[in-house]
């Protein structure tokens, strides 16, 4: 069987999903939250089986120390469910998000609704207010998945 395929489908401002991999979410202004939703698909269109990704955890990392304190003003809603990030170095957090189903499947919500299947899940992350001026510079906020199988 063929390895798991992740793929990232962005929310955009006509509340559709474009598929990407490198997205420039703009600036976050201190006075008001700034938020990305993003589908992460196991197989998204896939004309056959792939591997299922269980126990899948959505890693997260900056690419600095000195950007690490991101995360304190940082939440996290899979599938509309707020998730408690974890810790597991300074510049490295994740959440779990459960089964990424393998199954074949046509892309869209409402076959995913229909039949049940898991191939994906939506991530909300919101970028709380900072009540300070943010250090100057591109951070960059790497997403991954992450399976103990």
């Amino acid at each position: 069987m063929k390895k798991a395929n992740i793929s990232w489908l962005i929310k955009n401002d006509e509340n559709s999903y474009d598929l990407s991999y490198d997205y420039y979410l703009g600036n976050i202004n201190g006075n008001e939250d700034t938020s990305i939703t993003i589908q992460v698909w196991n197989n998204y269109q896939g004309f056959e089986d792939v591997e299922t990704i269980h126990d899948a955890k959505l890693i997260l990392k900056t690419t600095s120390i000195d950007d690490s304190y991101i995360f304190d003003y940082l939440t996290v809603r899979i599938n509309k469910a707020t998730k408690k990030l974890v810790k597991y170095s300074d510049v490295k957090y994740g959440v779990q998000i459960g089964t990424l189903s393998g199954l074949k499947n046509n892309g869209s919500e409402t076959s995913q609704e229909a039949l049940g299947n898991k191939n994906m899940c939506t991530v909300e992350l919101i970028f709380n207010a900072i009540d300070f001026k943010v250090k100057e510079g591109l951070k960059h906020l790497v997403l991954d998945i992450e399976s103990n199988t």
